[in-house]
């Protein structure tokens, strides 16, 4: 959120708006503690999906009567896949807040419309790409890969919504 609230600063100070007070709100903290509630639940569901799935597999292992090394090369690629899971789930996670921030933030100060930004690199999907510079309104956002989102709610959209400020001028 401060790289957000930077790019927003460097954009429209020069208007003399500050589209990042509302970051700091009682209704932003409120909708940061219930998003950090669902993030740490997506957490706990992975973790027993992978425990539950780790006990099937030593139990495999132990019936077949392998090696203590076979199990412990089971539990290390068991507790890699939870690592890589878990930085996807937080990556994505922070996108989405980001994005939710970002739009409470400017329908709060009355913005209604946005204009759609990529961060234009190799990583970017095609159907996000198309949107680039396309202004949305908040209400109707865009349908994407046959998905309504706004920019950084799709997983692990990295775009955001550049505001139109013209509608404040």
């Amino acid at each position: 959120t401060r790289a957000n609230a930077r790019r927003l600063y460097e954009r429209y100070g020069s208007y003399g708006l500050d589209l990042t007070i509302g970051f700091n709100s009682n209704a932003t903290r409120a909708m940061l503690s219930l998003k950090v509630q669902e993030n740490v639940q997506l957490i706990k569901t992975m973790a027993d999906r992978h425990f539950s799935s780790l006990q099937s597999n030593v139990l495999s292992v132990i019936t077949q009567g392998k090696r203590v090394e076979e199990i412990e090369i089971i539990i290390n690629d068991r507790f890699a896949s939870m690592e890589s899971n878990a930085e996807l789930i937080a990556r994505d996670q922070v996108g989405k807040l980001n994005g939710q921030l970002t739009e409470m933030t400017q329908t709060e100060m009355g913005l209604t419309r946005y204009r759609w930004r990529g961060v234009g690199d190799e990583r970017e999907r095609s159907s996000h790409r198309a949107l680039e510079g396309e202004t949305f309104s908040w209400s109707e956002p865009p349908v994407v890969d046959g998905e309504s989102v706004n920019p950084g709610l799709a997983i692990q959209c990295r775009c955001y919504a550049e505001p139109v400020i013209e509608d404040l001028l």
